[in-house]
């Protein structure tokens, strides 16, 4: 029952958050806000709210931890801890890859308080390092992190699950964003590299 209600609780949070990311309601909140504001301050309210509306969940989770789903002996820590590593040391070297102010909606909140052209430059298709590798190094690598642990209760196995379903689902819309952002280049980039798992390709072939 925990796993359940805690998949429906994600289930949730992914739905509301795909409205504040869709299109119709970006074109609302601009129109009301107008062109500067929203350019300014939208990526990082987007975060903030990801942010907040995991807390009832994480609530929910500490109050209803749920029986153990599995329990790896201590002999596989290695492993587990080598998995976690990775996942991190791959997830910094994915935003850093990247512009991470960017990323987190503060370098848009710098440009509107020095009064700098809004919106800013597009940031350009990232296609080495990391991302010559999958196409979403980022959901990767913190799915590593999340599933590195040694022992899982039903609440934590719940909340797992429904992370990794949301990056998958989300890296399909995020990549029909790309396509529309930018075109060709990125359909070559599919049919280039892989999805989320090396060497394993699923994006237009040639």
């Amino acid at each position: 029952m925990t796993i359940l209600f805690i998949v429906i609780m994600f289930g949730l949070y992914g739905i509301f958050h795909s409205i504040l990311a869709s299109r119709e309601v970006k074109t609302a909140i601009r129109e009301r806000l107008g062109e500067r504001v929203y350019y300014g301050f939208y990526r990082a309210f987007f975060n903030i709210m990801a942010l907040i509306t995991l807390l009832p969940i994480f609530w929910i989770m500490a109050e209803n931890p749920g029986g153990t789903v599995y329990a790896l002996d201590e002999s596989w820590s290695p492993v587990i801890r080598a998995m976690e590593w990775i996942g991190r040391i791959g997830v910094v070297i994915s935003i850093l890859q990247i512009d991470a102010l960017r990323f987190i909606g503060l370098r848009q909140m710098i440009a509107y308080f020095r009064g700098t052209e809004l919106p800013l430059p597009d940031e350009g298709l990232a296609t080495g390092g990391l991302y010559r590798v999958v196409r979403h190094p980022l959901y990767l690598f913190s799915l590593f992190i999340v599933w590195s642990s040694l022992s899982m209760n039903e609440a934590t196995f719940a909340l797992n699950m429904g992370i990794t379903l949301y990056f998958l689902i989300g890296s399909i819309y995020e990549e029909k964003r790309m396509v529309q952002g930018h075109g060709q280049p990125y359909v070559d980039y599919q049919a280039q590299v892989p999805w989320m798992i090396p060497m394993l390709r699923t994006g237009n072939k040639r």
